[in-house]
């Protein structure tokens, strides 16, 4: 009978552990629970913030003078992350302050694999998987997002501009034992021509993929095993099998474009709009364009050295707003006069979807046709010299015959349109 009773006690402590273990555990994120600044609206960077669970968080923030936790989109770098897991996540709850303006997103990313900082967040091959998103829709208003997969890491950042958010509460359930690590999926993106994609996971996993868009399983999808080509934009998903246990989708859509958005092939706008659509926008993009309206007055242009324009692509009713734009190489625009309905540009910056307007964010013109600029008074076709003779943009970078601006040839400065 004592054997018994011992027997049943041992089996009740055991219960009582097993439900503790797997607990569901809040933490509350304020400003002040992840040490942002409150003297000061400027950004930083926090790391080892723990709160009540395991987790451990850190990234890039303000504090808008001790009031919220500020996030942006700008400089591809702010946002809150997840370096050591507090078990599986059951659901994020955002409450936003009412300084938020309608129609702002922050956008939820899981993961079974740590992140290392906030910038993950804007590369598709280390954001992880997107899980939801809060939409501030009166400026003063809590959502919860509810993940529908198994997750042990998190990312947030927002995706239309800045955010202020009175707290975020994060609901762990700490019993993760049969959590299986989410496979990795790298390749070019977006990409020209091919790209070739890898997919890696731990090392007692097996993985299986899809290209079609479905979600994958040991009996439907293909298992890896070496690099794969995609010639055509494609979903790639993938899990990790170990044992009876299955990991999490890992999903990557690779977009197909037909330039690279660098500064000597750049992005058209419609590109532009499809990167920020697919979320596959490098950190900095290159956009060329026609200038067809200028918002900001010669007083602000002179005033704070860059204005807000807009591009779009002629014969098109493809648009794109430079908010912020500066003058060649990032130099303070000086003489209004050097931005000019017609202007055949490129210009470098973020690229976002900003309150509904795509935009390219703090833009760089790398080139212009703009004659004040180039100190031309007079454009005129060019007749002499060799009319083979290489291209050559301002920078003095060697440029193909569809260069739209100012060039370089035969020693002359021309415009190429």
């Amino acid at each position: 009978m004592t054997h018994s009773l011992r027997f049943i006690a041992s089996l009740l402590v055991f219960a009582v552990a097993g439900f503790a273990n797997a607990a569901d555990v809040t933490d509350e994120l304020t400003y002040t629970a992840l040490g942002l600044d409150a003297t000061t609206n400027g950004y930083a960077s926090f790391s080892g913030k723990t709160i009540t669970s395991s987790a451990v968080y850190a990234g890039n923030a303000s504090s808008g003078t001790g009031q919220y936790i500020q996030l942006r989109t700008t400089n591809s770098n702010a946002g809150i992350i997840t370096t050591a897991s507090g078990g599986t996540v059951k659901s994020i709850t955002v409450t936003f302050n009412s300084s938020t303006t309608d129609a702002r997103q922050l956008d939820a990313y899981g993961s079974t694999s740590a992140y290392s900082s906030a910038a993950d967040l804007y590369s598709p091959t280390t954001q992880g998987t997107l899980i939801g998103s809060a939409i501030s829709k009166t400026g003063d208003e809590t959502v919860t997002i509810t993940p529908t997969g198994t997750y042990t890491y998190i990312g947030l950042r927002s995706t239309s501009g800045a955010l202020y958010i009175d707290k975020i509460d994060i609901v762990w359930n700490s019993d993760a034992s049969n959590v299986v690590a989410q496979p990795k999926i790298t390749g070019t993106n977006p990409f020209v021509g091919t790209t070739d994609v890898t997919l890696s996971a731990d090392a007692n996993s097996t993985i299986y993929y899809t290209t079609d868009g479905t979600d994958p399983s040991a009996a439907t999808g293909t298992e890896y095993s070496k690099p794969f080509s995609l010639s055509a934009s494609t979903t790639v998903k993938a899990i990790a099998v170990s044992g009876t246990n299955s990991s999490a989708v890992t999903s990557v859509y690779f977009l197909k474009t037909a330039h690279t958005g660098t500064a000597t092939d750049p992005f058209t706008i419609a590109e532009a709009r499809d990167v920020v659509d697919n979320k596959v926008a490098p950190a900095t993009s290159y956009v060329a364009g026609t200038i067809y309206k200028i918002a900001s007055s010669s007083d602000d242009i002179l005033k704070y050295g860059n204005a807000n324009y807009w591009i779009q692509t002629e014969g098109t009713k493809d648009t794109l707003e430079v908010y912020r734009g500066t003058g060649m190489g990032g130099r303070k625009i000086t003489d209004p006069a050097q931005l000019a309905v017609g202007d055949n540009v490129v210009v470098g910056g973020s690229l976002s979807l900003y309150s509904n307007f795509y935009e390219i964010a703090n833009g760089s013109m790398y080139s212009t046709s703009n004659a004040v600029v180039n100190d031309i008074s007079d454009i005129k076709a060019e007749k002499d010299g060799d009319e083979n003779a290489p291209l050559y943009n301002l920078s003095g970078q060697r440029v193909g015959k569809d260069y739209h601006g100012v060039v370089i040839k035969n020693g002359k400065k021309i415009l190429n349109r």
